[in-house]
């Protein structure tokens, strides 16, 4: 009865020992990989978690992103609308009117009330189209409301207070003066 199991198995003809060593092989990575096995599941998990943590982020970044995308997109739309709703008719007069877009003078013949208009500041020149459109000047504040960066040009009536000791005070210059 000293005999053990394996022992009994082989005597009987059961088992060989080919059979044996793979049994002994297999306990033995059972016996071992437990141990490994946590410890790589730990690992293996917190590195899981990091990628989803890093992921959800990248998430939100781009979310933020297509959403900042959109707001621009949408205010332009809106831009376009009030431009389209309350542009004046650009009729082609005899009179240059000339007007700097960023670092560039640029130039619309319009007729002689049209002009005295934008002097006053009644009118107000606003990009539109590859071109330019003519609004009143009521509506620049909403178009400056939607995007401060969309270039609107509109003249402003500004009363300069004049130094004491000027001796040109008593000379007004005209804003709308003609070379």
């Amino acid at each position: 009865m000293g005999n053990s199991l394996q022992d009994q198995l082989l005597k009987a003809g059961l088992a060989d020992q080919k059979k044996l060593r793979e049994v002994k092989q297999q306990k033995r990575k059972k016996a071992k990989q437990p141990q490994n096995t946590k410890a790589q599941s730990d690992e293996a998990q917190q590195q899981a978690e990091q990628a989803v943590a890093e992921k959800q982020a990248r998430d939100r970044e781009l979310n933020q992103q297509k959403q900042a995308e959109t707001k621009a997109k949408e205010a332009t739309a809106q831009i376009k609308q009030i431009i389209e709703q309350n542009q004046m008719k650009l009729d082609e007069g005899d009179v240059a009117y000339h007007f700097t877009h960023g670092s560039v003078v640029k130039k619309l013949y319009v007729t002689a009330k049209t002009q005295s208009q934008l002097v006053q500041g009644n009118l107000a020149i606003a990009a539109y189209a590859n071109g330019y459109a003519l609004v009143p000047a009521n509506v620049v504040e909403k178009i400056q409301q939607r995007d401060p960066n969309w270039f609107v040009l509109c003249n402003t009536s500004s009363e300069e207070t004049a130094a004491e000791d000027d001796p040109y005070a008593q000379y007004t210059v005209p804003d709308d003066l003609m070379w």
